[in-house]
């Protein structure tokens, strides 16, 4: 038997093909199992029987008549491998007991989470090499991190799914970024992890410097407890070195980290950690981290209460024709398109569950779902054609609106070369389908183009529409029971969880396509987008915003800034770091579980307002304080930044003035002479 000595790195990159293959072998098995027999679907039932064996705890707190002869249990039994038995008094409403209870689902999907995990590190060894340069890298990186986030994103937009997908689709999609970690650790020897951070540090600073302290503000709303636990552990840490013992004689130095013989109260590492977070540009950075943390705390509750109103829509309307409910989403899906914080999958999903119960009586099943993925269909390009027509072709003479869509970047310059491009290829119809709803449509309006042809490469989000549409009527289905109790559907369960995969899929798919060909237009065609003439206007006004934004920069400088307002600045970071953490760990205590077939007579008691909990209410009362500190500290350096600039205005007209009499007096000079 021979042995070949490789590098790590050169053995991590031939893991691509092994990683792939054992990921559809597993996933394939799975799948296989999941249909061989029905006790091995994903059902009520069976979450019912293994709920309690996986250590799930039931929650009898709005299920008092839930609970057994021993008030502790519950009062259901299982009968058999795959049914449940109910006694007099007790029916299947007594599930929501497990309601809360993720363990079941976990384990039933446990190999489709190691397939994804396995797909994802054979897609992340793929793109790592010994022979790319740190630029390079950089880039890599950047891909696989914007995937993670898509992953969290498709996560929001999926949190109406239920069955648990949302919460396994985030833990893999963390666990992934930590196994991409890992590998990155063990691919480079120690001296070449070095050289490589180093490289990348100095790519950073040079190419990416100006976007830095938006990354800083992201470090100080996510690890701001770590650094401060850090910080404490360091001094903790250096007053045990200082300390003198009767029964030993201290060494020169106490550790190899202490260069020189005064003795601080903190370690090197922590110094240098202090020395670098106060060269930050303070301030800004505790702005961003505000507005990070607006962004988190928004896109939690849109998603919850879009998911609440969406529900109330459903009770609304279970009783109308057909045509009055189609109507009324039609209508409500427009104004949610609109909306850019409300993503889309949560309206397919709704079309998916109301058209059920209203159509099947003459449509029947299948068609019903056929007819709410076509409407589905209609909906988004209805709303394409207003966005193009009725803002980006009426409203293109406004400044604002051009400023908004980006006109003068390079990422809309490029999106504008492939919107021109005849025909409709793949690269148009990644645009069209996986780029930036608002900003994409709204250019297609600017640029006067037809609307039929963008509507035409519209057509193929129908690869998206689908899986999601079936998510949402597959969740009803399973809802569904014939007149002993039993689900009419066991495998709809199944479905739903499975076509909520496959959208998450193509969403990935549709969106990384379309930052391939971006990028690869900014990279091919530069001197196109060079000669792409630029919106004078837009740009007059971004260099009046620029010329604000140094002034307010100047303004806001920490040395010279006061007291009060770095207080209030400094409460503002606070109150957002603790209402992030408090909704992040505690979401349980912060919001009732609520799903779209769930309704607010039962759920929430009839009270919508129901739906946060006290703790997220104090979670909700922080953020509003945290706003209101950080407008008082925004408003008092808006009103000397504006002062400024005013006043370098003066300043200006007052040396051109002079500069004008100066050049008639040198004229009138040279007439004498």
């Amino acid at each position: 038997m021979f042995f070949i000595k490789v590098e790590n790195i050169q053995y991590v990159t031939w893991l691509t093909g092994p990683l792939f293959c054992t990921s559809m072998l597993i996933f394939l098995a799975w799948f296989i199992w999941t249909f061989w027999k029905p006790e091995h679907e994903w059902t009520i039932s069976i979450k019912l029987i293994d709920a309690g064996v996986t250590g799930c705890e039931p929650d009898f707190t709005d299920h008092e008549n839930c609970r057994g002869e021993n008030k502790t249990e519950v009062c259901f039994t299982p009968n058999g491998s795959a049914s449940v038995y109910f006694p007099q008094g007790c029916d299947l409403t007594c599930g929501s007991v497990y309601s809360n209870c993720l363990n079941t689902f976990i384990i039933w999907s446990g190999p489709f989470l190691v397939s994804a995990g396995l797909l994802f590190l054979s897609f992340f060894t793929s793109f790592v090499g010994g022979q790319d340069s740190a630029e390079d890298e950089i880039a890599k990186f950047a891909k696989i991190w914007l995937l993670l986030l898509f992953g969290m994103w498709v996560s929001a937009s999926l949190a109406g799914a239920g069955g648990g997908f949302t919460v396994a689709l985030a833990a893999i999609t963390l666990a992934a970024f930590v196994a991409s970690g890992v590998f990155l650790a063990i691919s480079y020897k120690r001296i070449e992890r070095e050289e490589k951070i180093r490289d990348l540090w100095k790519i950073l600073l040079e190419k990416y410097g100006t976007y830095l302290d938006v990354i800083r503000g992201l470090l100080i709303v996510t690890c701001a407890p770590v650094a401060v636990l850090y910080i404490f552990v360091s001094g903790l840490k250096q007053r045990i070195r200082s300390m003198k013992f009767k029964c030993a004689t201290p060494p020169e130095f106490s550790t190899r980290t202490l260069t020189t013989n005064r003795i601080t109260w903190l370690t090197v590492e922590g110094r240098t950690l202090l020395k670098e977070f106060y060269s930050w540009d303070r301030a800004n950075v505790y702005s961003l981290a505000v507005y990070w943390g607006v962004a988190f705390i928004t896109l939690i509750f849109v998603s919850r209460f879009t998911i609440l109103f969406l529900s109330w829509l459903i009770n609304e309307t279970m009783d109308m024709s057909l045509g009055v409910v189609t109507c009324i989403m039609v209508g409500a899906g427009v104004l949610m398109f609109l909306l850019p914080p409300v993503p889309g999958a949560p309206i397919y999903l709704t079309m998916g569950i109301i058209v059920i119960p209203v159509g099947s009586a003459n449509l029947g099943l299948v068609w019903s779902i056929v007819y709410a993925i076509g409407i589905s269909l209609l909906l988004k390009l209805l709303a394409t054609a207003l966005q193009q027509k009725m803002i980006g072709g009426l409203l293109q003479n406004q400044v604002g609106i051009r400023q908004l869509v980006g006109v003068n970047t390079d990422l809309i310059k490029a999106m504008k070369l492939l919107l021109e491009d005849p025909g409709i290829g793949l690269p148009k119809v990644s645009i069209l389908c996986g780029g930036p709803d608002w900003p994409t449509s709204v250019l297609c309006g600017i640029m006067d183009l037809s609307l039929l042809p963008i509507l035409i490469g519209t057509l193929p989000v129908i690869t998206l529409v689908v899986p999601t549409v079936l998510t949402g009527s597959f969740i009803y289905m399973a809802q569904m029971q014939d007149d002993s109790g039993s689900p009419l559907y066991a495998w709809a369960e199944v479905g739903a969880t499975l076509n909520a995969a496959i959208a998450a899929i193509f969403l990935f798919g549709n969106m990384g396509l379309a930052a391939y060909y971006v990028e690869r237009t900014i990279s091919s065609r530069a001197d196109e987008l060079a000669k792409i003439e630029i919106d004078q206007e837009v740009k007059d006004k971004d260099d009046a915003e620029e010329s604000f934004r140094l002034a307010y920069t100047e303004v806001t400088n920490w040395e010279v800034v006061p007291f009060v307002m770095k207080t209030t600045l400094f409460l503002a970071v606070m109150c957002m770091i603790i209402s992030c953490y408090t909704v992040q760990l505690f979401q349980l205590d912060c919001f009732v579980p609520y799903q779209l077939t769930d309704t607010i007579e039962e759920e929430l008691g009839g009270n919508w307002k129901n739906l946060v909990k006290p703790v997220g209410c104090v979670s909700l009362l922080l953020f509003t304080i945290s706003v209101i500190l950080f407008l008082a500290f925004y408003q008092w350096a808006k009103t000397k930044a504006t002062a400024k600039c005013e006043a370098d205005e003066t300043t200006n007209e007052a040396g051109e003035t002079t500069n004008e009499a100066g050049k008639t007096t040198n004229e009138a000079g040279e007439t004498t002479n």
